[in-house]
């Protein structure tokens, strides 16, 4: 058996995990040799050189060796012990007991420790030191792990052991392709048991390299292994329908993303495309585009929306643009039962040809007639399976996705390899929001600028990040009765996701309307709203948000015109990381740029999600590093997939098994 066949295997094949671990480990979703190995070090700590405890005269981290010469509890079971070598005695102080404690720290045992000293009444005392072993002082670098919840009682050295186990049963085998070369083995040995620091970050980046490349071949094999419905559309046809809707010209680059459509569901290959642009860039027209296309021959489509809110938009705008053109309906868990039937009679008989609804849309129940097309706005707030859930209901469909949130190209890359990226960068009518900090201390200040503007008739949206009250931050129920006292005579409102849908729309359609001045909401008005008559925003606590969620919310005012204000709220002190972020954004409109930023600034996270596969993460890459890793991972997916589509070479079949074994991609995408 190959590395990637004996990882797979139980974890009782592992010297020291008898049938009671096996099922300690089961509980911790631990069950392969691989997950064992998975579990890495949280972080390296350099060891000292050793000091003689008599020399110990201030507080600080020191490696102190000796005899353990006593042993006993104080307090409620709180363990202690005196260390003692040549020049003094040391204490070692436990909050807690286990029988493990009794057995390391023995009367007679030698043992080296190193941990934070205080001196209390003129000796040093080490509260829940550090073991250190001979191979560690040796290497001078401790693996410092964090266990699984459950595992903890396991113990640091057993669980070391177990890992020595699990790695001496695996086979050293050697991938190498284009100049690439990776051995699993090796990496995982450095990895846990490095010699140095610098050794630790090569085995790290080799492993996650290797991830990257499982998760970007995955997704080339998908894009080329899905046929679909062919329309064979031109761009200018496309251009054509665009005219007959539209009363403005599209942009050159809106004409260039129509060329990419017609190429797309032209080939017979389906259609999985990325559009990103900023709001306001004419994205959505553009989909509108491709939807009348689709409909025009008979095929139905899908507009799935994250919101209640952004259905309704969504519905209305469509209904006014096309008209007669298509039948469209709106589907959301707040549709109520008789509309629900008449809606399912509908897409079974072919007679709706777009529909528009928000989750809602995955019961099962629902059968469509002639489904062709799946758009999804604002993709980040589904989860890969659920878009592949509907994407399995339509044979031959294609797929275009749209996201206001601008994602670097190694972000989308790392998020979507499995899609084309379009992007629209220019906004026809660009809307300048200028954008301030300010102190909380500075709150009335604000609130006498705003009461000038609202006299004037204008609007205010006022953001929280959280609902209920808290001591951290200022929530929106203490926002709303603040308002309500500062500005009586003021109509206000609030609007959140844990109010009924129904009650949110109408909130917001008063808001539009006018009869509402004031909006207290959180982010859940971040996504997709149209409000052409705010000009002002308040965000309390911004340093809460992301940056791209603040651009984001930012740009719901200013659309009809006017001079528009964003204030942000914040007690992050000058010079801290968050205000420079903030600040960051007072000086930036490019929603690229800022979410580049954001990235560099914030970290990538986990990237891959709960959805996909990865599991090592990508915590452990430094800014610099990302960009390098995704993108040469996606070059050599490409390379590897176009020079051997069916994993025949020997080196492939490594990456086969890699696929099978240990990412455990479905058979579709790997042979």
């Amino acid at each position: 058996m190959d590395f990637w066949q004996v990882a797979s295997l139980s974890t009782i094949k592992v010297k020291g995990v008898g049938p009671k671990l096996q099922k300690r480990f089961a509980s911790a979703g631990i069950e392969t040799i691989s997950d064992i190995i998975d579990i890495l070090p949280s972080r390296y700590e350099e060891i000292p050189q050793q000091t003689p405890i008599g020399n110990i005269k201030a507080d600080g981290r020191y490696l102190v060796c000796g005899e353990i010469v006593g042993t006993g509890f104080f307090g409620r079971r709180f363990f202690r012990a005196r260390l003692k070598d040549d020049t003094g005695v040391a204490n070692i102080i436990f909050f807690w007991w286990a029988p493990y404690l009794s057995a390391i720290f023995g009367k007679g045992k030698n043992v080296c420790i190193l941990g934070n000293a205080k001196i209390v009444r003129g000796k040093p005392s080490f509260a829940h030191p550090t073991l250190v072993s001979p191979e560690d002082r040796k290497t001078g670098l401790k693996p410092i792990y964090f266990l699984p919840h459950g595992l903890s009682s396991v113990g640091k050295r057993r669980f070391i052991s177990i890992v020595k186990s699990a790695l001496a049963l695996l086979p050293d085998d050697r991938f190498e392709f284009e100049g690439y070369r990776f051995s699993p083995k090796s990496a995982y040995l450095s990895a846990h048991f490095p010699r140095n620091l610098d050794e630790a970050k090569v085995a790290r980046r080799a492993l996650l390299s290797f991830e990257v490349l499982m998760n970007q071949i995955a997704f080339v094999m998908r894009r080329k292994r899905r046929s679909a419905v062919k329309l064979p559309v031109s761009a200018d046809e496309l251009l054509r329908i665009a005219r007959g809707i539209f009363p403005f010209e599209f942009t050159a680059e809106q004409r260039r993303v129509l060329g990419e459509f017609a190429c797309d569901i032209s080939s017979g290959h389906g259609m999985s495309r990325l559009l990103q642009g900023e709001v306001g860039s004419g994205k959505t027209a553009c989909a509108v585009v491709l939807m009348l296309a689709f409909i025009e021959r008979g095929y139905q489509v899908v507009f799935l929306v994250p919101t209640v809110i952004l259905a309704y938009q969504h519905y209305r705008n469509l209904t006014g643009i096309l008209g007669s053109r298509a039948n469209i309906a709106l589907l959301t868990g707040a549709t109520d039962p008789l509309e629900r039937s008449r809606i399912m009679l509908g897409i079974t008989s072919g007679d709706i040809d777009i529909l528009v609804g928000t989750h809602a849309m995955f019961d099962e129940r629902l059968e469509f007639s002639r489904l062709a097309l799946l758009v999804i706005d604002e993709q980040q707030r589904f989860g890969v399976s659920q878009r592949m859930r509907l994407l399995s209901r339509m044979e031959g469909g294609h797929l275009l996705m749209m996201t206001a949130t601008p994602i670097p190209r190694t972000l989308a890359l790392a998020y979507f390899g499995d899609l084309d990226i379009s992007t629209l960068r220019h906004r026809p009518n660009p809307v300048r929001v200028e954008t301030y900090i300010r102190d909380f201390s500075a709150r009335e200040r604000v609130f006498n600028y705003l009461e000038k503007r609202l006299d004037k008739g204008e609007q205010l949206f006022i953001i929280h990040p959280v609902i209920q009250e808290t001591d951290e931050v200022s929530s929106l129920k203490d926002g709303i009765r603040r308002i309500r006292r500062r500005f009586p005579g003021v109509p206000s409102a609030e609007v959140h996701g844990e109010m009924p849908a129904s009650e949110r729309v109408s909130v917001l359609d008063d808001f539009r309307s006018g009869k509402v001045k004031i909006l207290v909401s959180t982010s859940v008005i971040e996504v997709g709203l149209d409000i052409h008559s705010a000009n002002l925003m308040l965000i309390e606590s911004a340093e809460r948000f992301g940056l791209s969620q603040l651009h984001q919310m930012r740009g719901r005012i200013g659309r009809g015109g006017g001079e528009a204000i964003c204030i942000l709220l914040t007690d992050a002190p000058e010079g801290s990381e968050a205000r420079k972020r903030l600040e960051f954004l007072t000086h930036s409109t490019d929603g690229f740029e800022i979410s580049e930023f954001d990235m560099l600034s914030r970290g990538a996270g986990n990237i891959w999600g709960g959805e996909q596969s990865g599991r090592l993460g990508f915590e452990f890459l430094s800014r610099r590093l990302f960009s390098s890793v995704i993108q040469s991972g996606r070059e050599l997916a490409e390379k590897l997939v176009e020079k051997d589509p069916m994993f025949s070479l020997p080196q492939s079949r490594f990456v086969h098994s890699a696929l099978l074994n240990k990412w455990r991609f479905p058979l579709d995408i790997a042979p």
